[in-house]
């Protein structure tokens, strides 16, 4: 809420690190880092963008597909009402 007005004009926003809010999340997990996906703890991870395997029900993503993940970043935000 804090930046609401000054991104009034905007039609995606995109925040790094934010866990606290309500808002859609877009999880670039890497099992190198031996930390679990956040995934497993908060319910609004909408996909895991990683090119390492991992087993979950999210969408997954590859790392250098940016055309994918930017395409699924402008459907989920077009259906996320």
């Amino acid at each position: 809420d804090t930046f609401t007005a000054a991104f009034i004009d905007c039609d995606i926003v995109l925040v790094e690190g934010d866990t606290q809010t309500d808002s859609l999340k877009l999880e670039v997990w890497r099992a190198a880092n031996d930390t679990p996906p956040i995934a497993d703890s908060i319910s609004n991870v909408c996909a895991i963008v990683t090119d390492d395997p991992i087993d979950r029900y999210h969408p997954v993503l590859a790392r250098a597909d940016v055309t994918s993940i930017a395409d699924f970043i402008l459907y989920s935000s077009r259906h996320q009402k």
